[in-house]
């Protein structure tokens, strides 16, 4: 219901819904078994001693955590638009919007400068005018 009433406010408002992306990304995985092993990533140049992690090894913020689902919802994407075979994850997020509104912006971590975007995803020259509304 909250996400419904979210996406409701935004296209009941023409200016906003015609300039908006709504990404909606799950925290957490929901207990759900996921036969796919977290794979690496590059490192932020940030480290989590091994006292602070509790298991005696040091964390280097060098692989990502279980996948989680994520909904990016628009009317400049294609109806029944699936991606599969990229990997998103949670830095695509800054990566995607300092793309959008700064460019090339060079003072980021290794981790987002080689993260993907969303950008790519929003490629229809006229506006869907058949997106759901949802009863809340």
């Amino acid at each position: 219901m909250f996400i419904a009433t979210i996406y409701n406010a935004i296209k009941q408002n023409p200016d906003l819904w015609k300039s908006t992306v709504l990404l909606i990304v799950y925290d957490e995985h929901g207990g759900i078994f996921d036969h796919v092993t977290p794979p690496a990533c590059p490192k932020d140049g940030f480290v989590a001693s091994a006292n602070d992690t509790g298991t005696g090894r040091a964390f280097e913020f060098d692989r990502l955590g279980v996948r989680v689902p994520a909904v990016l919802v628009s009317p400049w994407i294609p109806k029944g638009t699936v991606v599969d075979g990229r990997m998103f994850e949670h830095a695509c997020i800054p990566a995607t919007v300092t793309k959008y509104f700064l460019g090339d912006y060079d003072q980021r971590s290794p981790r987002e400068k080689s993260a993907e975007t969303f950008l790519d995803l929003i490629t229809l020259d006229t506006m869907r005018t058949d997106c759901p509304d949802f009863g809340v």
